[in-house]
């Protein structure tokens, strides 16, 4: 296995890991390992790079053969979601498993070791890895795959692609976290009032435009998370965009309030908030076709001077300075209607959006006596915005809300 030369090759990845970890940076790589391209020199169907004798579709005698699911006596195979491109991997090959992960040369292991010392591995398609009617060999081969890149380096992230309730692969013996759209992006989009393109793939759930509510959001935040050791919440990949999502701030039902909003969700999370590049130089794009969210990266552009850039820098660093919101507890303290609060805290001071996603303004209660907190005394939110709000009695504030408006309170405890 080597890096393609147009790339840089091998070495080119080493001097980038070596580079990045100097600036106390990691690296994860992405790869499939649920299915191969039908080019691909282990299948070989069309002969572009290698000879016809090579690879499992023109040899029914190459050892490849058996990495694959070809229907006996034909060259007829089983493609991930029936796309011919993609012929499915076979693993019930133990001779596959040997080159995937288990032998030291394998794919998995070879650039988690020097000079590569990669930090991880992303895995596509994850949900479905592994799975092939009868042939269900997902919780068997997932712990394999993790003995296997643990023992390379005990640190290293295994992240697997799922969008749906996967809390039975997040009980610590197979991923470390899912691409957490299940218990973050989907929630949280569709509580400011975005569709859940998840469910856009079906034609007749994309015809119901519903908007959840503040119990709504709480109910499938608590869904997911509920489910997991807690040292596997602190894990989870918590995103709002990425490269198979319209990106949040393009939707025309968007607009600065609704994203901040749900970039303060996103960060006070238990887990570790994921910034799709470019949202951070509120890049252009469409949302008509997934190619919008990949334009690249504005470069030329005074990143460094917009809104989104200062949001993000302020988290990123409070995020790294608060040990509430790195090993804090979590609860949401407040949601009816339209606006939810969430809390993390310790025994040092307690952090609180508190987000509206109601299109008129609101006032509510916010007991802040459950976390043993009180207002900020200066009455300004962490941004610097005044708080129409007072303490009505020892644990309960009264806040006035303007629609859609979102804070972000650092208060003290009692």
């Amino acid at each position: 296995f080597h890096v393609d030369p147009h790339f840089g090759g091998d070495q080119a990845l080493a001097e980038l890991s070596k580079a990045l970890h100097e600036n106390g940076m990691k690296l994860i790589l992405d790869i499939s390992i649920n299915h191969t391209g039908t080019q691909h020199r282990w299948f070989n169907k069309d002969g572009v790079y290698f000879d016809k004798s090579t690879g499992a579709y023109n040899n029914p005698d190459a050892p490849e053969r058996k990495y694959y699911f070809f229907k006996e006596g034909t060259n007829e195979y089983k493609a991930w979601a029936n796309v011919p491109t993609l012929p499915t991997l076979n693993y019930t090959s133990q001779t596959l498993r040997e080159v995937v992960y288990r032998a030291q040369d394998s794919v998995l292991r070879k650039w988690l070791k020097p000079p590569y010392s990669i930090d991880g591995w992303r895995f596509d398609v994850a949900d479905v890895f592994a799975r092939n009617d009868e042939i269900q060999l997902a919780h068997e081969v997932w712990p394999e795959i993790r003995k296997a890149i643990k023992e390379e380096n005990p640190q290293a992230y295994l992240l697997a692609e799922d969008w749906g309730d996967c809390a039975g692969y997040l009980q610590g013996s197979e991923w470390d976290s899912p691409m957490n759209y299940f218990g973050c992006e989907r929630p949280i989009r569709q509580f400011m009032g975005l569709p859940d393109e998840f469910l856009q793939r079906t034609p007749a759930l994309a015809a119901v435009q519903y908007q959840l509510t503040a119990p709504e959001l709480v109910g499938r935040i608590s869904e997911h998370l509920a489910k997991l050791p807690w040292v596997i919440a602190q894990n989870q990949f918590n995103l709002l965009d990425s490269h198979d999502v319209s990106r949040f701030h393009l939707y025309p039902q968007s607009d600065w309030e609704r994203y901040r909003g749900a970039v303060l969700l996103q960060f006070l999370l238990v887990g570790a908030p994921s910034i799709y590049y470019g949202d951070e130089a509120e890049i252009g794009g469409w949302i008509t076709s997934i190619e919008g969210c990949r334009l690249p990266m504005p470069w030329d552009k005074d990143i460094e001077h917009t809104k989104a850039y200062r949001l993000y820098h302020t988290l990123a660093h409070l995020k790294q300075e608060s040990d509430a919101l790195v090993n804090g507890g979590m609860k949401f303290i407040y949601a009816q209607g339209r606006v939810a609060a969430l809390a993390r805290f310790d025994e040092r001071e307690a952090l609180i959006a508190v987000v509206s996603s109601d299109s008129s303004e609101q006032t509510v209660e916010l007991p802040l006596g459950s976390i043993g907190a009180v207002l900020p005394p200066e009455g300004k939110d962490l941004f610097g915005a005044l708080l129409q709000a007072e303490m009505v009695n020892e644990r309960t504030a009264v806040m006035t809300i303007p629609a859609k408006k979102a804070y972000l309170l650092r208060c003290p405890l009692r």
